[in-house]
């Protein structure tokens, strides 16, 4: 007889999946892979190319700010030299008398031998609020005779210390202006004026990083100071779309993306921190893609490649893979069928050898369970038949026992008659009910009567004090608990005392617990002792009213409850032994105690 499942469709197989799972894992991993190399990629290149544009930038400015520091520097030695500029300013001495002359010649040469040293300076001034003008360099012109004032009294006006700006007016007159108020006791005499041919600026910032890039630096007041856009018209920022773009802090360069003239432009800006002025480098986005378009090429091609070996690998992995996979369906199809000898050999270090090793563990701990489950069927059978072999008739019993109270109760002898009548309650509870369950009312009924036999027996020697909440009596528990432990605590407890001893049944509830305390003044015992009475099986004492000793008890206790529950056993020598039940609060009639009373 065939059975389902055995012979699979070829595109249903274990191994068809595997092949289609992996060809498509490895398609989307190159695919996304690729994706991102090529992301990277492009990435990379506008983020060299921010780097380099920076840089360049950077040093520019550097060069231009070491130039600019120079003339401030010699700025700072003209506005400060009293002899050659503060007292000529001053002095009472004008055009044209000789004295004039003389001074006008001092302060010339005095100009004059800074450019000596700088050929990019194109002309020092020396200006005078009142009138008087000293020069060096190139010839004055009526140009900047006009302007000269209205310089001045910017300089005179900005609130730094140092003032840099452009004249842009076309042709020869081109020129970066570095000046500096001439001051002296508190009180603003005129300023120095020194003018850098433009040409150097433009060789400053003569630079072209790429196809398609332009640079433009830029005033704070938005005048262009270079720009490399020849076809740019604009003078000022304001005349353009560039607002967007001027975004840098003194110091620092940010980067952005703007669309100009239909084209876009990865934009950098740097702003000095010594001029103040704002350096916007742009270059073309696809001058930038040129590169990264042929290294996608080559990235889908390499892709390809790698596709069809990883292909060729999958199906061969599978393989491998299904090989092992059908070694241990073969093995399982032999357990179903009755035969637990099977075992399987698959050595791989992977998912599947570690399955096998599972698969033979599981089998060896199933023939453990039925070998376990066959043994203590056959202790159950030997227990049963070793209890049918002491039963003894109820009813011959307590009828005898009655015989013998009522000739007690003939000849007066209350001791009897009460000792008889206990003995009679005890086994018609114990012997008589085959209920598993009973409630506590009713165990200690049994105790009680267990204890009234034990007193004629010691003669009155110990004493039994009860602390029971009467709400507990209803509560259920299984039989034969407390017996034992009351009986332990006679013959273990206060049997060898010289004195009286004195046994306290304490029972209460905490939340859904019930807990019951047998304690006695006897010897009490060790660890050790403790340890062996609860894990004490064969060793009970064969003497016991019901044979069921303080382990039995444990356990059966954490059989009908759960592992949760069970005996505590606290003593200390010559002082006192408490034993502990712990159990759930059960209530009469309640699903657990049916449930378990059935199974029992």
């Amino acid at each position: 007889m065939k059975r389902a499942g055995w012979h699979l469709s070829p595109l249903r197989s274990i191994r068809s999946k595997i092949f289609i799972a992996f060809s498509l894992v490895a398609l989307l991993s190159l695919a996304a892979v690729t994706s991102i190399i090529y992301y990277h990629s492009f990435n990379t290149i506008k983020k060299n190319a921010i780097i380099y544009i920076t840089d360049i930038i950077r040093h520019a400015d550097e060069s231009l700010k070491l130039m600019l520091i120079d003339m401030d520097n010699i700025n700072t030695v003209i506005v400060s030299s009293r002899a050659n500029v503060i007292d000529p300013l001053m002095s009472e001495h004008y055009p044209i008398s000789y004295e004039w002359f003389l001074e006008n010649k001092q302060v010339e040469d005095f100009l004059a031998s800074f450019i000596t040293y700088k050929s990019y300076i194109n002309r020092i001034s020396v200006i005078g609020l009142n009138g008087k003008f000293y020069r060096a360099g190139a010839p004055l012109t009526d140009q900047f005779v006009a302007e000269s004032r209205g310089l001045v009294q910017q300089i005179i006006d900005s609130s730094s210390q140092r003032v840099f700006m452009q004249r842009t007016k076309g042709g020869d007159n081109d020129a970066v202006i570095v000046g500096r108020a001439i001051r002296y006791s508190g009180k603003t005499i005129g300023a120095s004026i020194i003018e850098i041919n433009y040409d150097i600026v433009k060789q400053v910032y003569h630079i072209k990083p790429l196809d398609d890039s332009y640079v433009y630096v830029i005033e704070d007041n938005g005048d262009f100071v270079y720009k490399s856009n020849s076809e740019l018209m604009a003078n000022n920022i304001s005349e353009t779309n560039f607002e967007q773009v001027l975004s840098a802090d003194a110091g620092k360069e940010t980067m952005s993306e703007v669309d100009y003239e239909g084209n876009s432009y990865l934009v950098v800006n740097y702003k000095s921190d010594f001029t103040g002025w704002l350096t916007i480098g742009m270059i073309k986005n696809t001058s930038l893609l040129k590169d990264s378009l042929r290294l996608r090429t080559q990235i889908v091609e390499v892709s390809a490649i790698v596709f069809l070996i990883v292909i060729l690998l999958s199906n061969v992995l599978a393989a491998q893979i299904t090989k092992n996979l059908n070694k241990l369906r073969n093995a399982m199809r032999t357990v179903r069928d009755g035969k637990l000898n099977s075992v399987t050999s698959i050595q791989t270090q992977d998912e599947v050898g570690q399955l096998s090793v599972v698969f033979n563990s599981m089998i060896e701990r199933l023939k453990y369970l039925l070998d376990d489950i066959s043994i203590k069927e056959r202790q159950k059978r030997e227990l049963e038949f070793t209890a049918l072999q002491a039963q003894i008739s109820p009813h011959f019993l307590y009828n005898t026992l009655n015989t013998i109270r009522y000739m007690a109760q003939l000849q007066n002898s209350r001791n009897i008659e009460e000792i008889t009548g206990s003995l009679i309650d005890l086994l018609r509870g114990i012997v008589g009910n085959s209920h598993p369950f009973v409630t506590l009312g009713e165990e200690l009924d049994y105790v009680k009567s267990y204890i009234t036999i034990q007193s004629y027996k010691y003669m009155d020697r110990f004493q039994v004090i009860y602390q029971t909440d009467p709400e507990l009596m209803d509560c259920m528990t299984i039989k034969m608990v407390l017996q034992p432990i009351v009986e332990n605590a006679i013959f273990h407890g206060v049997q060898s005392l010289p004195y009286n001893g004195i046994i306290v049944i304490k029972m209460y509830r905490e939340g859904d617990l019930v807990i019951i305390e047998v304690t006695d003044n006897g010897v009490g015992m060790t660890e050790e002792q403790i340890q062996q009475l609860l894990r004490a099986q064969g060793g009970e004492r064969t003497t016991s009213f019901s044979g069921i000793g303080i382990s039995n008890v444990h356990e059966r206790l954490q059989l009908y409850f759960g592992s949760a529950y069970g005996l505590k056993v606290e003593s200390e020598p010559q002082l006192y032994t408490k034993v502990q039940i712990c159990m759930p609060h059960i209530g009469r009639g309640e699903a657990g105690v049916n449930q378990s009373t059935a199974s029992g």
